[in-house]
């Protein structure tokens, strides 16, 4: 084969892959959920700042479009999430049951509010409501601190439910302490994942049950089943 064949095979090959990349960057723009430039780099096999480059419109649109579904990710969460906090407490009150709120975000962001038998002024209500961690899903915080709370006396037989919107991992270590300290204290736990399946397997395995909201009307039957159970 002459110098000249093998040269035209290589540019032909070269222009093929980067037809195979554009046309995989077009499909990422209908893609749900949107994926950030990060996730595409690695699909495609090649440096992000490379492909920004090259494709730089493509590149722009397809991380403004995971930039949107990230700010809506995130207001969807809150709203969820302070809404079940809120029928919880409402729940505590009307049962004279104590009520402890654990914030959760980072590996060192953690806050807890204690509603004694669901007890609240408007002030610490608001606080509680209007309260939250600027992104990050660690669980082994909010896992040690739950069982810190069971530990007291006032939340015997307590019934723990984790809201998120994301997935995390959990030592194998921590894993088991909790499993162990759960079941010795009579602890019901209860998964709440908002938007997403991520973290489904996880909250699975740490829980007795776990359900997914997404919208009102859609989920009234979770809801009524995690509510029922506390």
């Amino acid at each position: 084969m002459e110098f000249r064949d093998i040269s035209q095979k290589r540019t032909q090959q070269k222009e093929g892959r980067r037809e195979e990349i554009e046309a995989r960057l077009l499909e990422a723009l209908s893609e749900e959920p949107p994926p950030s430039m990060r996730q595409m780099a690695s699909k495609v096999c090649r440096d992000r700042n490379d492909l920004y480059s090259r494709w730089s419109e493509l590149c722009r649109a397809i991380a403004a479009r995971h930039a949107d579904y990230m700010r809506e990710r995130a207001m969807t969460g809150e709203v969820w999430s302070k809404a079940v906090m809120l029928a919880l407490l409402s729940i505590a009150r009307l049962r004279k049951r104590d009520l402890a709120v654990i914030h959760f975000s980072g590996p060192n962001d953690l806050r807890v509010d204690i509603f004694p038998k669901g007890h609240a002024t408007p002030a610490e209500v608001i606080a509680c409501a209007s309260f939250f961690f600027n992104g990050g899903t660690v669980f082994e915080p909010w896992m040690k601190k739950a069982l810190e709370l069971v530990d007291e006396s006032q939340f015997e037989k307590a019934d723990v439910i984790c809201v998120s919107d994301g997935i995390s991992d959990v030592s194998p270590e921590a894993q088991t302490e909790w499993t162990k300290r759960r079941a010795k204290r009579g602890m019901r736990a209860y998964g709440a994942l908002i938007g997403t399946n991520q973290g489904e397997a996880l909250l699975d395995e740490i829980g007795d049950a776990v359900f997914h909201l997404d919208d009102l009307r859609g989920d009234l039957p979770a809801l009524e089943m995690i509510f029922s159970g506390v």
